[in-house]
């Protein structure tokens, strides 16, 4: 059965059971980070199958919102004070769990570090990351 009959239906599957639905975007560059958007759908879902079980997984590609994502999935937020990339200090955000980390080069050397967003190809640097 599909999603559009079972919402006809209240949300209840030919089988009696509710429908199992995982929800897992990435961000809407520019508008929605990949929480945002997980969450929007969830509240589209939830008025159209109001006896769905939603799941919410955001993902990210390794690019901007990944920390935001793996904070999403048990992740600890944290900070730091780094080298931003033309040796400014900038505070980082990252996430961690156990003797894990995930870090998002953008955080510290990202173009939005960048004073007055001027790029500096000849001086930037990773360091800070």
């Amino acid at each position: 059965m599909g999603l559009a009959r079972a919402a006809r239906d209240g949300g209840v599957t030919t089988s009696g059971r509710r429908p199992r639905i995982v929800v897992a975007p990435d961000k809407f560059k520019g508008s929605l980070t990949a929480v945002e958007a997980s969450t929007a759908i969830a509240d589209g879902l939830a008025r159209a199958l109001p006896d769905a079980e939603v799941i919410l997984v955001p993902v990210a590609d390794g690019g901007d919102g990944t920390v935001e994502a793996a904070v999403a999935a048990g992740y600890q937020h944290r900070t730091a004070r780094v080298q931003g990339p033309v040796g400014n200090p900038v505070s980082a955000a990252f996430a961690v769990r156990g003797d894990s980390a995930v870090l998002e080069m953008a955080e510290a050397s990202g173009l939005r570090r960048l004073p007055d967003g001027q790029p500096a190809p000849l001086t930037a640097s990773t360091y800070g990351t």
